[in-house]
């Protein structure tokens, strides 16, 4: 099939339609334009090979008749006709020069110059002041916009300048309407609770529509709802949200918080003319600083499938380069402590930053960063304005500034940052513990349950989105220098930070390691013992020949109480002697990913121990229940056994008395027989020789 411009195609599986709005044969190359059946516009102009576009062809339905062309001259009033002529003029320049309008950035620059062009054909005209000379009609960067997708979609001819919406009516006149008559267009069915507003409705609406979408916090619909409860609850017809919408917003298109807030933000009302990168000098100059809740749910490294909370995101920007110079994820609040970890990440070689979290294989080339910069840019939170902020700075020959309260655009460089490093993640992290936008409403997601990543994990995620970012990602309207422009320098960050450190314009400094943990780590005071430096729980031991001579020394002085400065995130201990540090290690045989995971391990184990708590005293009752009854039941058969061997002996006892008895009495009947014979013998016998001695004596 033979192609010509202007042709008009329609797509059988999209219903769309395409329109040939350029040929070019020469480059093999075409441009079309994509609209809907309402004549709105789906994609603007985009390119395409004529060889492509004829295998589109079979999926295409060609329409002889173009039922976007617009009505003939003849039926259009001669003042309209001027206006479209005017509009055809105005744009038929802009859109004859092509390919260039095809393209975004160059489109915006032709559309600005025909603009500022058709001014000064205004202003010429209007000081002529000659009566036969007419002066062109003005027009604004988004009408303009509006007439070139018109100029494409309707034929590329002077018909597709009129416009059917022009005939409205006037602005500034009231609608009277008849009684009973609803405003709008006519609808096919009307229900009984619509409404015809009279003018103190009207007053009404206009007097309480800026107050209850306050209240609402910028919610229309939770306003309209509010006004209709608070004024028309008793009336069956109530104010439409259309109605409450267009009445409302008449005289308050713009809510006074936007107005607050652009004047708190530029009080002087002067504008802003110089840039946050326009007052730095090169890399290291100055260093944005600013924390955030992360988006991701995350589960513990140390136990499997353990839930372990949402982390906060640290991240500090050079503001010439946007080059990331540190980045710390934590679960610690906002506080001085994340502070200390986020500047010992700063002075950190990132080669071995990346391979300590498990990206091996990364130079220190893709991200060259171990400096401390000349300056910090803060705001005003706690971890920045406290007492500790005022030594480690003069150590490390820095400085700290604090924005003014409620500047957050005075760092804009590292707001923006954060935000597109978490946007560009996102797809990564869909269903994957991402906080869902209905989080917290009733039947949402709970992402909670969808956590899958440790925190290694996703800052492993982040720390290659970071190296993609400043190789890759171009910053938009950089402030080029004449030097930049003569060397050809491109708008990376990479690219900026290497250029600025080979022309001496850096001002970072490189510091020991030691004098940074010195400075920057937490410390504690503990005590020496033979078993090593107690601290938290735990004895820890100098790893090296020196530190245990040095440990040595202290366990043979008087004094030995020494200082000890940690690292939360890396389960590090360094002993501090003499403006020197030694490594140490722990006693326990067991290595830690973190402090964090240490607490989190010895939680858990409080947990387990009060949770046996309950269990051990319902299982101490239960063991004395049953050794109480093993108790008795021995108290039982010792009892029977006893019972029984008391009726044994009874009877043997009773057997052996009656066989007593029986002897007894048989022996006292023969005595008593006896004494009665003997007595009766006495009686007849002759008296004995001594019983007559006795008688003679007396």
């Amino acid at each position: 099939m033979y192609i010509q411009e202007n042709y008009l195609y329609k797509d059988k599986s999209t219903q769309n339609y395409l329109r040939i709005i350029w040929l070019e044969e020469e480059t093999d190359c075409c441009w079309l334009i994509e609209f809907t059946n309402n004549a709105e516009l789906v994609v603007f102009p985009y390119e395409i090979s004529i060889s492509d576009f004829e295998q589109l062809l079979p999926d295409l339905e060609f329409i002889e008749l173009d039922t976007f062309s617009k009505v003939s001259p003849d039926v259009i009033s001669s003042s309209v006709q001027k206006r479209m002529q005017d509009r055809f003029d105005f744009i038929k320049v802009i859109a004859e020069q092509r390919p260039e309008v095809f393209f975004p950035a160059a489109r915006g620059k032709i559309i600005a110059k025909e603009i500022s062009n058709r001014k000064k054909e205004i202003d010429d005209a209007k000081k002529a002041k000659k009566p036969k000379i007419e002066i062109p009609l003005s027009f604004k960067k988004t009408q303009t916009y509006e007439l070139l997708k018109m100029f494409w979609i309707y034929g590329q001819n002077e018909n597709s300048m009129h416009t059917y919406h022009s005939l409205c009516g006037g602005t500034g006149k009231k609608r009277k309407y008849k009684k009973g008559q609803i405003p709008g267009r006519k609808r096919k069915s009307i229900s009984d609770t619509q409404l015809q507003l009279s003018d103190n409705d009207i007053k009404l609406i206009e007097e309480q529509f800026p107050k209850l979408v306050k209240r609402a916090l910028g919610n229309k619909t939770r306003a309209h709802s509010m006004f209709c409860t608070q004024y028309w609850a008793k009336h069956k017809r109530k104010p439409s949200y259309m109605q409450f919408k267009h009445h409302g917003e008449k005289e308050y298109l713009k809510f006074p918080e936007k107005e607050d807030f652009h004047a708190k933000k530029n009080p002087s009302g002067r504008i802003l003319e110089s840039s946050a990168r326009s007052q730095v000098l090169g890399p290291g100059s100055e260093c944005q600083i600013d924390s955030t809740v992360d988006d991701t749910h995350l589960l513990s490294r140390t136990f499997d499938l353990r839930y372990f909370g949402r982390m906060t995101l640290y991240l500090a920007v050079d503001t010439f380069s946007a080059m990331p110079m540190g980045v710390l994820l934590c679960p610690l609040n906002p506080s001085y402590e994340a502070l200390q970890l986020l500047i010992m990440n700063i002075a950190t070689p990132k080669d071995e930053f990346m391979e300590k979290i498990g990206l091996k294989g990364k130079k220190y080339e893709d991200w060259p960063c171990k400096h401390i910069p000349a300056k910090f840019l803060t705001d005003r939170g706690p971890e920045y304005t406290g007492y500790n902020i005022e030594s480690w700075p003069r150590n490390l020959q820095t400085q700290v500034d604090a924005t003014p309260s409620g500047r957050p655009d005075l760092k804009a460089i590292v707001e923006r940052y954060i935000k597109k490093l978490l946007d560009s993640i996102q797809i990564v992290l869909e269903n994957k513990g991402l906080v869902h936008r209905n989080y917290g409403t009733r039947m949402g997601k709970d992402s909670k349950k969808e956590a899958t990543l440790s925190y290694h994990d996703l800052l492993q995620i982040m720390v290659l989105e970071i190296l993609h970012q400043i190789k890759y990602k171009k910053i938009s309207k950089y402030p080029y220098t004449q030097k930049m422009i003569e060397e050809r320098v491109q708008a990376y960050p990479l690219e900026l930070w290497n250029w600025g450190r080979k022309k001496s314009l850096a001002s970072l400094r490189v510091v020991d390691k030691d004098i940074v943990r010195r400075n920057i780590l937490p410390y504690k005071v503990v005590t020496a013992t033979t078993d090593g430096f107690h601290f938290r729980g735990i004895d820890f031991v100098p790893s090296t020949k020196e530190g245990r001579f040095v440990r040595r020394k202290i366990l043979n002085s008087k004094n030995k109480q020494v200082r000890i400065s940690y690292d939360e995130t890396a389960f590090e201990v360094f002993l501090n002697y003499k403006s020197k540090q030694y490594a140490l290690h722990s006693r326990l045989g067991i290595e830690f990913n973190s402090f964090i995971d240490y607490k989190r391990f010895t939680e858990d184990h409080k947990q387990k121990d009060e949770a046996r708590k309950e269990s051990n005293f319902q299982n101490r009752v239960e063991t004395d229940q049953e050794q109480s009854s093993i108790v008795k039941s021995a108290t039982k058969k010792k009892n029977s056994v006893q019972k029984i061997t008391k009726q044994k002996v009874k009877t043997t006892d009773t057997r052996n008395t009656k066989s007593n008895l029986r002897k007894e009495y048989r022996e006292s009947t023969r005595q008593s027989k006896n004494s009665t014979e003997t007595a009766d013998r006495s009686k007849l016998k002759m008296p004995s020789k001594i019983s007559i001695l006795k008688l003679i004596k007396r």
